[in-house]
Order: structure tokens, then sequence, then C-alpha cells
């Protein structure tokens, strides 16, 4: 809790800046990872892991596009 909360007063001071999105994605899968770990369902946590590989594709695409 403590990370988040430093990450929402630090773009809360200075703005968005890139270096923000290594440890906003770094909390966010922390978090999911845990959501879905705690389910301990296996279809779940394919499709979990699907979904997170098919959102990395986007991204790429849409930087290369």
């Amino acid at each position: 809790m403590q990370d988040h909360q430093s990450l929402f007063e630090q773009i809360g001071a200075q703005g968005f800046l890139p270096e923000h999105s290594t440890l906003l994605q770094t909390l966010e899968i922390r978090l999911h990872g845990d959501m879905v770990a705690s389910l301990r369902n296996p279809l779940f946590e394919t499709t979990a892991r699907r979904l997170k590989n098919y959102l990395t594709l986007f991204k790429l695409e849409r930087r290369i596009t």
C-alpha cells in the first residue's frame, strides 16, 4: 500500500512522467497477480495470463504503428 501512496503523491506533484509507467505497471501486475492467485482456480489463472499476453501484444503493436 505504501508503494501505491508514494506513486500517487509523485504523480500529483510532478504529473505523469515516463518513469512512473514502469512502477505503475509493476504495481498493477502485483495487484492482479495476487488477486488471481488467491482464487486458486487454474482456469481463471490461464485466462488471466492469456489476457495479459494479448494486452502486451496490443501495446507492442500500437508502438510499432
